[in-house]
């Protein structure tokens, strides 16, 4: 808590007001006053002018009075209509980008309402035609009337040039990392079950859309049909949709042998994990109707519902969902995928010789284990069903070899 020591004129309202504003928005801190009479009426009628009004206790230290002044929590405060914070010893007045920044960092306004720093040279203007046509087929496009369909979009005419909306930037702008950095998206397919061995990674950097399209088909392509591809999509958008932007972090998606998991930066808006499927807080608000206008998003205020719905349809294990540290993690569970020790001890056997030779057949197998051809040629046949081999030939000199991997 910052202590200041100078003393002002009790009053003097307006520079009691503004310190008072300006050390609730900095984390509560104490300054002193002096007056001849009322200096406590004088202060209350100051701090009053402050919204939302921050808690206060004043103090007399012989001839003057310490006011402390406590935080404003995930608001911003504001004197006569402007917002005010301590820079050393005073008071300074946010304006232009730095209000913006202070606004989004206290949940005042979103990021993806407010305004970036690109022009309009730096959005791609076939992807705003692409977006209105496919939200109205209907629609006769004119040129004349640009700059409505921009307003429409969250990109706004001010002077001689255009302010844009970060949520336009993540879905209009040619190259959005430059203005939003940590809009990528990282993408890693590891060997096994622990985060070792990349067999494959990418990173996306092209609009939200691009991006969703991209990521799902890496999924698809080094996972095939080992998780239900609706949720996977579907939690794929929810991630990006509703990830914090305020954040530095990125979304991740990492694709293991026996899982997928979905990593975004911030944790359920209003911190409704408990609800979490049966109510719905978008956090990027203009995004969110810019995903739903694309038709990306279907079924508005669903998205884990249908997720659940899902997994429970194709018959896969539901997906566990957890917050923590800042962020919040979606985990899907690979069916075809099988822990080695839920195996028998003799199919375990059978694998090891895999592992080692490349193959197996029934013959080799029953020596092993010491059993019959039959219960021998069950135990591989079974570790077939469960993706772990696969059978070559179907005459006597059929083997067994490892199961294709995805």
């Amino acid at each position: 808590m910052k202590d200041n020591n100078r003393a002002l004129d009790s009053g003097d309202l307006r520079k009691v007001g503004e310190t008072a504003c300006a050390l609730a928005n900095s984390g509560g801190g104490k300054f002193t006053v002096r007056g001849k009479k009322r200096v406590s009426e004088d202060v209350s009628k100051a701090v009053e002018k402050v919204f939302p009004n921050p808690a206060y206790e004043v103090r007399p230290e012989g001839k003057i009075f310490q006011v402390e002044i406590f935080a404003i929590k995930n608001e911003a405060g504001t004197f006569q209509g402007r917002v005010f914070v301590r820079a050393g010893n005073s008071n300074v007045a946010l304006e232009g980008k730095a209000l913006q920044d202070f606004l989004v960092t206290r949940r005042t306004l979103s990021f993806d309402d407010s305004f970036s720093r690109a022009g309009i040279d730096d959005l791609e203007l076939q992807k705003l035609v692409r977006f209105l046509k496919k939200k109205n087929p209907g629609m006769n496009f004119e040129e004349d009337n640009v700059a409505d369909y921009l307003w429409e979009l969250g990109i706004e005419k001010r002077d001689d040039s255009f302010a844009i909306k970060n949520a336009a930037v993540l879905f209009f702008a040619k190259q959005p990392r430059r203005f939003i950095p940590h809009s990528e998206v990282r993408l890693t397919r590891f060997n096994g079950t622990r985060a070792e061995e990349v067999r494959d990674a990418i990173c996306l950097d092209s609009t939200l859309p691009e991006n969703l399209d991209a990521a799902q088909q890496f999924v698809y392509k080094n996972a095939k049909a080992a998780f239900p591809k609706n949720a996977v999509c579907e939690a794929l958008a929810n991630a990006l949709v509703h990830r914090d932007y305020a954040s530095p972090h990125v979304v991740h998606a990492n694709v293991f042998d026996d899982r997928l998991e979905i990593t975004s930066p911030g944790g359920t808006p209003s911190g409704e994990f408990q609800a979490l499927g049966s109510i719905s807080v978008p956090r990027n608000h203009f995004l969110y109707r810019l995903m739903r206008d694309s038709g990306i998003i279907t079924n508005p205020g669903t998205g884990i519902a249908s997720i659940r719905n899902e997994a429970r349809n194709t018959k896969a294990r539901e997906p566990s969902f957890e917050e923590k540290n800042g962020f919040f993690k979606m985990t899907f569970f690979n069916r075809r995928w099988v822990n080695e020790r839920e195996l028998s001890e003799r199919q375990r056997i059978a694998l090891t010789a895999v592992k080692k030779r490349g193959r197996i057949t029934s013959i080799e197998h029953a020596k092993a284990t010491r059993v019959s051809i039959p219960i021998s040629v069950s135990d591989l046949n079974d570790l077939c069903k469960k993706k772990l081999l696969k059978k070559i030939g179907s005459t006597r000199g059929a083997f067994y070899a490892p199961y294709p991997k995805q």
